[in-house]
């Protein structure tokens, strides 16, 4: 029965692979001062519908809140929205006194994350290289994110987070920062939020038979590309080529009544 073991290890293989994945996600999420949410390695969709193996939920932080990346990082859309009040009373009613209405508009465009160095210099790069893909993009930037990885503090961060995730499928990013600061040590990456800044609740569960039947076909997919690769291998018996081809037909089964038989008609 070496094939059977030949897959479990594959998934096993993968699975971690997964969980060092997403752990390497939080990690610089955490370190340049983002607040986790939550970190997972069961697969699922957003809600826009692509698959996921993985996730990784991360945000600005602004004083103890999560807010989404747009809310506190310097944009064009947002400062032109914080500026549009002033501008309208100037035009529209120019007889009316300026007053400080505004004031509280301009104080956050006056502590709206600053575009840095790095970002100018990657938005450089872009326009002097139209065209290129994301990959010369990673090749040419990826250097400070290797050295935090490769660090001692930062590979074992990482593999004591994967581990976790090995054997739980997903925690929340107040649980993740706690075994961060335990793999990192004192002192905690300057920009880094402590523990209890972070999100204590894991998401619940499946709340519908639709979800549970797309993490069913999720799982199913998982299954058969582990599976596909060893039907009808020469150096299988008649036997292991039969259960493969068993289990084939089991999860195919699974996948009609997963989406139905009315899709299942239309496929």
């Amino acid at each position: 029965m070496g094939f059977l073991y030949g897959g479990i290890n594959a998934m096993k293989k993968k699975t971690h692979f997964i969980g060092v994945h997403e752990a390497s996600h939080a990690l610089i999420a955490w370190f340049f001062g983002m607040i986790l949410q939550l970190v997972s390695i069961r697969p699922g969709a957003l809600k826009n519908g692509p698959e996921y193996s993985g996730l990784c939920k991360a945000f600005l932080s602004d004083g103890s809140r999560a807010e989404s990346i747009h809310f506190k990082a310097f944009s064009v859309p947002l400062v032109y929205e914080l500026m549009a009040g002033r501008a309208a009373t100037d035009i529209l009613c120019p007889e009316i006194p300026r007053g400080n209405s505004h004031k509280t508009d301009f104080k956050r465009i006056a502590e709206l994350k600053a575009i840095d160095e790095t970002t100018l210099e990657m938005a450089r790069w872009r326009l002097e290289n139209p065209g290129a893909d994301v990959e010369a993009f990673y090749q040419n930037f990826k250097k400070p994110i290797e050295e935090i990885i490769r660090s001692k503090k930062g590979t074992r961060a990482i593999r004591a987070l994967a581990r976790v995730l090995l054997k739980h499928g997903q925690i929340s990013g107040a649980e993740a920062v706690k075994i961060f600061e335990k793999a990192w040590g004192q002192p905690r990456p300057p920009w880094a939020l402590p523990a209890e800044q972070h999100k204590n609740i894991i998401e619940k569960g499946e709340k519908s038979f639709p979800d549970c039947m797309n993490e069913i076909l999720l799982y199913v997919r998982i299954l058969k590309e582990i599976i596909l690769p060893l039907r009808d291998d020469e150096k299988n018996t008649a036997i292991q080529n039969k259960i493969l081809q068993d289990i084939s037909d089991k999860l195919l089964h699974i996948q009609f009544l997963a989406i139905g038989p009315e899709k299942a008609d239309e496929n």
